[in-house]
């Protein structure tokens, strides 16, 4: 059977000789090096990335633990990250199949990489039966420029280097059902169906729309039988039957104790469109009901959300293959449900490329913009200039891939992301760039983690975010953002502090301490350390390891509380006249008594007595709705030596053990406060600095980003160094 638009792998007319006879003896080379290149650069990010601490979120260590814990033998899929089990959330069976390689590999490398590595490899090798398809439909040239666009996508770089997610690995498998359906390979479709509805529950949706596709193909030829039949029914079969199955009975059945909602937790995402009494779940029927009888009113009610951009979303998803996608709308179908999905949800992260939202969307992109040039193909004058075509979608995928992507800008926010972020959201330019520097700090993360994994037994441990993912796994790991909220974000439940011995924090981790909080954040964390009389183990810079019931400085003497007498040689260093912050200063060399003994460093303490204006005071109330989310206010501290500078870190203010919000001091002269704030820094300078004289500089800033603008800096001292 011929379908449209197709053409026989000798069709490349217009194509000037000697290139179509290059393409012919090179093709499958030129795609293996393509993926290759992919492969290498993206997978070479990755390791960088994982070195410096820039992964800062947690769903990394969720299916790390869970892996880890199935392949240890222990509860399968079990992530006491996520409250027991990561069904709880999605149905990612396909972490099952990766089982041996934790039993095969596992003593060598560790296991987030594992994980980065087969996600590389997954999203690179979608690219065969990428080209295999397109070179079936439209030939060689345009097969190789349609590959390339694949490759160079924006969203799938993105997707590559934000985290690991199970159902990013359904990409290549959702690839390989298409090619084997226009290719009329029947047992290859079904493996490849299967494998990807493993991935995630949520493929279910698009490999409905695959059968009704299918379906449709055949509609010129009629269907003759059940061989006809069979390519529309039992995708749609399959992916009813499992959706239903999955979150009907698994994901409700792995809710932690008194916490089920009769479906993922992730319905709540879509819980605003539903007129319900508030903190009711809701469910997806209603959810449904709701759209469906005001398509309109939910499409508005969406695009209000800040930071949501349904128009470029839609841009930056179609123009890398320069809009030819939509000559083919038809093959754009499957894609629909899962666009829906990520344009309605009550946040802005889902309706953008930067993320793993648009793994399920992908596939029909290309498999849109093949069908499109097919279609193109059949006009007489561009049948003859086919390599025009495939240059288009080259050089497209080339402009918006250097303006737009990670192919060509790894390391920088090339969306420009981070200006549009400020505040609680301050984790804007790492999340949309990327660390792949390892420093001094980095050797100090290192010496914690190793000192950590001194103590006797597998000790449970809490630890914030850019940390999580190198502890070594254990059954007992939590994530401290859990401690400073006290519930679920996503659901809303109260959520118990985790029993541990051990903690593991970097307090000027952007996500942990910017985006996850709120007015009592402050007053959960004291009593998490109070109740457990934690005591410091050891710190180096903002990174430290806490224990409990041991001897040793207290937890909470990390940042001292308000005075409310100041001392009597308070001479307050006034940063800007406008910033309304007072600070006194003293700097120290320290002995780094509390360093590991892996670190060859010298410690600088700066103590800092602050107070603030009650007019800022009133400001910053408004500007997070009355303390609702802590003031996210930060330090930024400069060391600069005789060689330049050689120390410039991001602080939040007072450890964020407590909030402006608990503090109403006030200043009623400039020059006599009547509360002040102590606080102390540990800044951890490199190893093998020069003796002579360095300065300190300290910026008061709403975003911890060392290029963002500043409210206000100012010298605060210098120490000799011998």
């Amino acid at each position: 059977m011929h379908d449209e638009g197709r053409a026989s792998p000798a069709d490349d007319q217009g194509v000037p000789t000697g290139l179509a006879t290059w393409a012919e003896r090179n093709e499958r080379r030129a795609v293996v090096a393509m993926v290759m290149l992919y492969v290498g650069y993206f997978l070479t990010l990755c390791i960088l990335k994982w070195r410096a601490f820039g992964y800062d979120d947690f769903d990394l260590p969720i299916f790390d633990q869970a892996l880890w814990n199935t392949a240890q033998l222990n509860a399968p899929l079990g992530a006491s990250i996520r409250f027991g089990s990561v069904l709880a959330d999605h149905t990612p069976l396909i972490l099952l199949l990766l089982t041996p390689l934790y039993w095969l590999l596992g003593w060598l490398v560790p296991g987030a990489l594992l994980l980065l590595s087969v996600q590389t490899l997954a999203l690179g090798g979608g690219a065969f039966p990428l080209h295999a398809l397109a070179r079936r439909e439209i030939g060689r040239i345009p097969a190789l420029a349609v590959t390339a666009a694949y490759l160079l996508h924006p969203a799938l770089g993105y997707m590559n280097l934000f985290e690991f997610h199970p159902g990013v690995l359904a990409v290549p498998f959702v690839l390989g059902a298409l090619a084997a359906l226009h290719a009329e390979r029947w047992r290859g479709f079904v493996v490849c169906c299967v494998l990807a509805l493993s991935c995630r529950e949520d493929v279910a949706l698009p490999l409905v729309l695959i059968g009704a596709y299918a379906l449709w193909r055949r509609r010129s030829s009629g269907f003759r039988g059940w061989s006809q039949l069979r390519w529309g029914v039992v995708p749609t079969a399959l992916g009813l039957l499992w959706f239903a199955v999955a979150v009907g009975v698994v994901i409700p059945a792995f809710q932690a104790e008194g916490a089920a909602t009769g479906a993922s937790p992730f319905v709540q995402l879509y819980g605003y469109l539903v007129e319900s009494p508030s903190g009711e779940h809701v469910t997806i029927g209603e959810v449904a009901g709701a759209v469906l009888g005001d398509p309109m009113g939910a499409y508005a009610r969406a695009s209000a959300i800040a930071g949501k951009d349904v128009p470029l979303y839609t841009l930056q998803l179609l123009s890398p293959t320069g809009g030819l996608a939509l000559v083919a709308p038809h093959a754009l179908l499957p894609a629909l449900p899962t666009y829906v999905l990520n344009v309605l949800a009550g946040k802005s992260p889902p309706a953008t490329i930067c993320y793993q939202y648009s793994a399920n969307v992908l596939p029909f992109v290309f498999l849109a913009t093949v069908l499109g040039i097919g279609t193109l193909r059949r006009v007489s004058a561009i049948r003859q200039r086919t390599w025009m075509l495939a240059a288009y979608v080259l050089v497209a995928a080339l402009a918006t891939s250097s303006s737009w992507g990670k192919q060509l800008s790894p390391v920088d926010d090339p969306l420009g992301h981070s200006a549009l972020f400020s505040g609680r959201i301050a984790m804007a330019q790492q999340r949309y760039g990327n660390r792949i520097d390892r420093d001094h700090l980095a050797e100090a993360k290192d010496a914690l983690i190793a000192l950590a994994a001194t103590r006797a037994g597998e000790p449970g441990i809490v630890a914030s975010f850019e940390l999580l993912h190198r502890v070594p796994m254990r059954e007992r790991l939590h994530s401290w953002h859990y401690v400073r909220m006290g519930r679920d974000p996503v659901t809303g439940h109260e959520v118990s502090s985790p029993d541990v011995d051990l903690a593991l924090i970097d307090f000027r981790d952007a996500l942990t301490f910017a985006a996850f909080g709120h007015g009592a954040s402050s007053s959960l964390q004291r009593e998490f350390f109070a109740a457990g009389d934690w005591r410091v183990v050891a710190q180096a810079d903002s990174a430290v390891l806490l224990a409990r019931d041991l001897e040793g400085p207290r937890a909470l003497d990390l940042a001292r509380h308000t005075r409310a007498v100041p001392p009597k040689d308070w001479s307050p260093r006034r940063l800007t006249p406008d910033v309304g912050m007072l600070f006194d200063s003293a700097l120290v060399e320290d002995e780094g008594a509390l360093l590991p003994d892996a670190i060859d460093g010298r410690v600088l303490r700066v103590d800092l007595d602050w107070s603030v204006t009650q007019e800022r005071l009133r400001e910053l109330a408004q500007q997070t709705n009355g303390f609702e989310h802590e003031a996210p206010l930060w330090l930024r501290f400069r060391v600069e030596g005789p060689e330049g500078e050689c120390y410039h870190r991001s602080w939040p203010l007072g450890y964020t053990l407590h909030s402006l919000g608990e503090w109403t001091g006030r200043v009623s002269d400039s020059s006599a406060p009547t509360s002040v704030v102590s606080s102390s820094y540990p800044l951890l300078l490199p190893a093998g600095l020069p003796p002579g004289r360095y300065g300190v500089q300290v910026a008061l800033a709403p975003h911890p980003d060392v290029r963002a603008p500043a409210m206000g800096a100012a010298n605060i001292g210098f120490i000799e160094l011998r």
